[in-house]
C-alpha cells in the first residue's frame, strides 16, 4: 500500500465524523480490515467473521497491527452483521475493509446477499476486493500465515494489487454487481487456499472459480490456471514443459505477452466461434539433449509442437466449461452484444443454450523472443 494504514485512516474518519452531532471518538470505533463470510446450507444461516485492526498497540507500521476477531450469525447477512454490532460494543467501521472472503457455500448458494448488503450499508468499499475460499470455512483462512503481514487481509490486498499490476484477473464488488446484471459473461474470482511452506501453512492463490450470475458454476484448479489466464487475456508469467519426443528432450518454456481476438459468427441458429491466440515466449530451460533444437529446423518443430500443446489444453479449458459450466468464460455473449445488437436481441433469452451448442476452433501463433542462453536459439 502507497500510504500508511494509519494516515488513511484519520482521512477516512475525519470526513465520516465530520458533522458534530454524528461524532464518535476514534477509540470508540473498531476498524475492521476485512472479513470471512460462511453460509451453513443446514441451517440457512450466515455466519461472518471480521478482521479488526488493533491501532492503539502498534507502531504504526502495517506489519505491526495485531488483527483480532470477532464472529457472529444471523439469518441473514444484514441480521448477522447487525449482531456484530452489539457483540463488539463498539461501533464497527467498515470503509476500510479491503477483502472479503466467501466460502464455496455462499457462491454456490447465491451471491447476490452479500452483494444487496454491500448496496444498502452506508460504510461498505464498492472497491473492495472478493476471493472465494478453498477451504471449507471461509473463516479458516485467518488460521493461516503471512509471509510478511500479521493481517491475513492486508495480505491478500497486497497480493492482489501485485495481480493488478501484471493485468491478471482480480475481482472487486463494483465489478460484480455490474457483472451481475450482464448475459453472456462469467466471472473468475480468485480461489485462496493454504500451502505448506517451511513447515507453515500460508496463504496462497493458484485456483480460480467460475461464477455464473450468482452462482458457482465450477473450479478450474492449479493445473489449469495458466491456460485459462490465456484465454481470458491476463498475462501471466508461467512455465509450461514441452516435450519433443523426437529430440528426447522437454523445453522448458515462459510466456511473456499474449493477445487473444474472437471472430464470432452465427450461421442457421449455430455460433461459431475463432478464438486467436499470439504469444511471445522464451526458452528458459530444457532436459536431455537441447542443442537439438538450436537451428532453424529445430526451433520451427519446437514452435510447431508449443502451439499444438496450447491449442490443445485452450481446448480441454474451453470444453470444460462449454459442456460442464456453461459460464461463457470467453464473453462471445458480449462480444455479439457489442459488435452486432440486432443478432444479440434475437437470441439474448436462448443463449445458455446456444452456448452449449457452440462451435469452435482455437489458432495459436507462438513466436520465441529468447533463448534464455547466451547464444540465440537462431539467427
Amino acid at each position: 500500500m502507497k500510504k500508511k494504514l494509519l494516515a488513511a485512516l484519520l482521512l477516512a474518519l475525519s470526513l465520516l465524523l465530520g458533522a458534530c452531532s454524528n461524532y464518535v471518538e476514534i477509540e470508540e470505533l473498531m476498524i475492521v480490515a476485512g472479513a470471512a463470510i460462511d453460509y451453513d446450507e443446514a441451517s440457512g444461516e450466515y455466519n461472518v467473521t471480521a478482521e479488526i485492526l488493533d491501532l492503539q498497540n502498534s507502531s504504526g507500521q502495517e506489519s505491526s497491527y495485531e488483527p483480532t476477531y470477532i464472529e457472529s450469525s444471523g439469518a441473514s447477512l444484514v441480521e448477522a452483521i447487525t449482531h456484530m454490532r452489539r457483540i463488539a460494543g463498539r461501533q464497527l467501521y467498515w470503509g476500510h475493509a479491503s477483502v472479503f472472503i466467501l466460502s464455496q457455500s455462499v457462491v454456490s448458494h447465491s451471491i447476490e446477499p452479500v452483494l444487496d448488503w454491500f448496496m444498502r450499508d452506508v460504510n461498505a468499499r464498492l472497491s473492495s476486493m472478493v476471493v472465494i475460499s478453498g477451504t471449507e470455512k471461509a473463516s479458516d483462512i485467518y488460521k493461516l500465515k503471512s509471509p510478511v503481514k500479521k493481517s491475513i487481509s492486508i495480505s491478500l490486498e497486497q497480493i492482489l494489487e501485485n495481480y493488478q499490476k501484471k493485468g491478471q484477473t482480480t475481482v472487486n464488488v463494483n465489478e460484480l454487481v455490474n457483472l451481475y446484471s450482464m448475459t453472456g459473461t462469467a466471472t473468475c474470482i480468485p480461489i485462496v487456499n493454504s500451502e505448506m511452506n517451511a513447515e507453515e501453512e500460508i496463504i496462497v492463490i493458484h485456483s480460480y472459480a467460475v461464477l455464473k450470475k450468482d452462482i458457482l458454476s465450477g473450479i478450474f484448479e492449479h493445473e489449469d490456471v495458466t491456460y485459462l489466464m490465456l484465454l481470458l487475456k491476463n498475462p501471466m508469467e508461467s512455465i509450461i514443459s514441452v516435450k519433443l519426443p523426437e529430440f528426447e528432450t522437454e523445453i522448458k518454456m515462459q510466456t511473456l505477452e499474449h493477445t487473444v481476438q474472437l471472430d464470432v459468427s452465427c450461421q442457421d441458429g449455430v455460433v461459431f466461434t475463432d478464438v486467436n491466440l499470439s504469444i511471445s515466449m522464451s526458452v528458459v530451460g530444457g532436459s536431455g539433449d537441447d542443442e537439438k533444437v538450436r537451428d532453424m529446423d529445430g526451433t520451427k518443430i519446437l514452435v510447431d509442437a508449443t502451439e499444438e500443446m496450447v491449442s490443445s489444453a485452450c481446448g480441454q479449458i474451453l470444453d470444460k466449461d462449454i459442456q460442464q459450466y456453461g459460464a461463457d468464460i470467453l464473453g462471445v455473449g458480449q462480444h455479439i452484444k457489442r459488435n452486432d445488437p440486432k443478432i444479440w436481441r434475437k437470441i439474448e433469452k436462448n443463449w445458455d443454450q446456444l452456448y452449449k451448442e457452440m462451435q469452435y476452433e482455437i489458432n495459436v501463433e507462438v513466436v520465441i523472443e529468447k533463448s534464455g542462453e547466451m547464444s540465440p536459439i537462431n539467427d
